[in-house]
C-alpha cells in the first residue's frame, strides 16, 4: 500500500470516528437506562480521550515521509 493510499484511508477513518461519536455515540449516551448526567460525562472523557489518542497516531501517519 502507497502512503498516499494510507493517508486517504486514515483521514476517512478519522471522519468516520468523528462522526459516530459526535452524532451517533454521544446522545445516545444520555437516552441509555441508568445513566445519569455525571456518569454520562464520564464516558464522554473516556471515549474524547480515545479519540485523542487515535487521532495522534493518524498526525503521525499523515506526517510521515513518503519513503
Amino acid at each position: 500500500m502507497t502512503m498516499h493510499a494510507l493517508t486517504i484511508a486514515a483521514t476517512f477513518l478519522w471522519l468516520g470516528m468523528v462522526l459516530a461519536i459526535s452524532f451517533i455515540e454521544a446522545p445516545l449516551r444520555f437516552r441509555a437506562p441508568g445513566v445519569t448526567v455525571p456518569i454520562g460525562l464520564g464516558i464522554g472523557r473516556i471515549v474524547f480521550r480515545a479519540l485523542n489518542v487515535a487521532e495522534l497516531l493518524f498526525a503521525v501517519v499523515r506526517s510521515a515521509p513518503a519513503w
